[in-house]
């Protein structure tokens, strides 16, 4: 008589299983597969990963072929200013997507306008379904929150922007000991909740979405509010970082009082994941945690689309299957699961008054203004609404320099200086912007060398360049170290209050020098900076020798930024998220 399968074989079968699933995962795609590129936006561009993977295991097929779905992490604007120009892989560091997801349809409008001004076809088909929506909000600390009156008052837009304008600051709620009112925003020329942010100081300022210009009093509101900006991120990721790195420092209140960012990521710092990872790490989780403030008067909605923009029919074919998987409930309930809302706006189980969101809110939604005006403001914010920077580049001359860059028939430094050069286009004329470089000590001579001190850049961006031209390598050791804290205490000693004071550091490799190697003694000095007079730290590296672990950490302690050729941009992509910075 037959009988049923052992649990010992039950489990051997469903082992067996496990091990076929993971070998299959592991072997690359079939060339016969159907590809399709994703050009996703920075906050969900790690779960779609996941998604595309499980979408994989389904077998879907077009005429018989297996599809191929490949994501590739883009910001959004950053994907809009490669589709206005002609996407190039190399420089922009991602293939040419055949669907392209921005966090919000803003940038869909904006890339539509742009190639219309440019004369050419916009390629941009009129269905943009959303998959996920995710108001943008304003993260506040929550002790700082309360002081204002959250939970039982409903801020609002008018009262956040009136108290960065107060030079009181926080005295005005009785905490004179937190400073002036400081908010955090992202660059709206690469992020989207960058963009709301300026767009909802427009509307706060009275400004108009009608295609009318903004008047001289809406403008001066929002210099005025700009100028309580810590530093403008290029992704919320590093502001995050350097919050969560200050929280850990029990300084997180010293840092920023406020963030304009999506209410996911609000759910993700909250989280210890100010990176939006998945899966999430399980590492420090902070202290004080950032509560949702969703303005009385409205907000706007990343609404996350997806927008085919190949013309091959299997592609399209495919998109279409992949984007009904991303609508159905099981992909839907994933998103809900990390605090993003469905394409419904269903808040899901995560996005709830204990986790310091809120899913009754937002009340009302802010309209777009039509694509002339975001593109007016935005142009408008780079060249004198945005706050002044003042910062001092400081380049590696050191022996290795000499040597030929990776997947580049140039040397680093050539790499290096073409990429310097090319950043001075990206500051404002009223920046300044001064020039050093190091390698190591030659007799009682420093390592460094201050070649320009900080000048507004209008007057000395010529100048600049010839001396970037100029430089060569020479130097057996690099001095890292003591180059980065003499730099620190040279900007501090001018500082302007006024301007983001910065240190940016391009370099190939790690300290070594023997006279000064203790990188604690450097991360001790940085964050012992004065709040009133913090010069933040941003790091370059790019080369197999460049430490890259030491560089995150002296930014994390510079409240600044890392960055490296691990991002597959060109090196001068990589430079202008830095100067996104400012």
């Amino acid at each position: 008589m037959w009988r049923g399968p052992t649990a010992l074989a039950r489990l051997a079968t469903g082992a067996c299983a496990m091990v076929a699933v993971v070998i299959l995962s592991l072997i690359p795609p079939s060339p016969f597969c159907v590809p399709l590129k994703i050009a996703a936006s920075n906050e969900k561009a790690a779960l779609l990963v996941v998604l595309a993977d499980q979408y994989e295991r389904g077998r879907p097929n077009v005429n018989g072929r297996c599809v191929d779905v490949q994501i590739f992490k883009v910001p959004s604007g950053e994907a809009e200013g490669a589709l206005r120009r002609g996407w190039d892989p190399v420089s922009d560091g991602a293939p040419e997507p055949d669907v392209w997801s921005p966090a919000a349809t803003t940038w869909v409008n904006l890339l539509e306008f742009h190639r219309q001004a440019d004369g050419l076809s916009t390629g941009v088909p009129p269905e943009r379904p959303s998959i996920i929506q995710s108001p943008l909000v304003i993260a506040m600390l929550k002790p700082m929150a309360e002081a204002m009156g959250w939970p039982d008052k409903d801020i609002g837009f008018a009262e956040i922007f009136d108290l960065a304008r107060d030079p009181q600051g926080w005295a005005r709620y009785g905490h004179s000991e937190w400073g002036p009112f400081t908010l955090g925003k992202t660059s709206p020329l690469s992020s989207t909740s960058g963009l709301h942010a300026l767009i909802a100081t427009h509307y706060a300022g009275l400004g108009k979405g009608d295609g009318s210009a903004p008047d001289p009093g809406t403008l001066a509101f929002m210099r005025t509010v700009e100028r309580s900006v810590v530093h403008y991120g290029d992704t919320v990721a590093n502001y995050l970082k350097d919050l969560l790195a200050s929280d850990r420092r029990g300084k997180a209140l010293q840092y920023v009082s406020a963030v304009a960012i999506e209410e996911k990521q609000v759910w993700d710092y909250n989280h210890g994941n100010p990176a939006s990872d998945v899966p999430g790490p399980r590492g420090y989780v902070p202290v004080i945690p950032l509560v949702a403030i969703y303005p009385r008067e409205g907000t706007l909605i990343a609404d996350h689309p997806y927008v085919v923009l190949t013309t091959d029919d299997l592609k399209r074919r495919a998109a279409g299957g992949f984007l009904q998987y991303l609508r159905a409930p099981e992909a839907q309930a994933r998103f809900n699961g990390v605090a993003l809302r469905g394409f419904n706006r269903d808040p899901g189980p995560e996005i709830t008054k204990a986790n310091y969101l809120d899913p009754a809110k937002p009340a009302s939604e802010f309209r777009l203004p039509v694509p002339s005006v975001i593109a007016d403001i935005q142009a408008l914010w780079k060249t004198t609404l945005r706050k002044s920077a003042r910062v001092l580049l400081v380049i590696d001359v050191g022996r290795t320099m000499a040597d030929r860059a990776p997947d580049s028939p140039k040397t680093k430094l050539a790499v290096a200086k073409d990429a310097a050069s090319a950043a001075l286009e990206g500051f404002a004329s009223a920046d300044e912007v001064g020039l050093w470089s190091f390698s190591s000590a030659s007799g009682a001579d420093p390592p460094y060398h201050a070649i320009l001190p900080p000048a507004p850049i209008g007057q000395q961006r010529a100048q600049l360049k010839q001396e970037i031209d100029a430089l060569a390598p020479g130097g057996e050791h690099k001095a890292l170290y003591t180059t980065l804290e003499a730099a620190v205490a040279s900007m501090r000693m001018r500082y302007d209050s006024t301007r983001i004071n910065a240190v940016v550091v391009l370099t190939d490799g790690a300290n070594d020098d023997p006279t000064n190697n203790s990188l604690n003694d450097l991360q001790r000095i940085l964050v012992a900076q004065p709040d009133d007079k913090f010069v933040r730290v941003f790091t370059v590296g790019f080369g197999n020798k460049a430490d890259l672990n030491t560089l995150e950490d002296i930014a994390l302690a510079g409240r600044g930024g890392a960055y490296s050729d691990k991002d597959r941009r060109a090196m001068d992509k990589i430079l202008v998220s830095v100067i996104s910075n400012f």
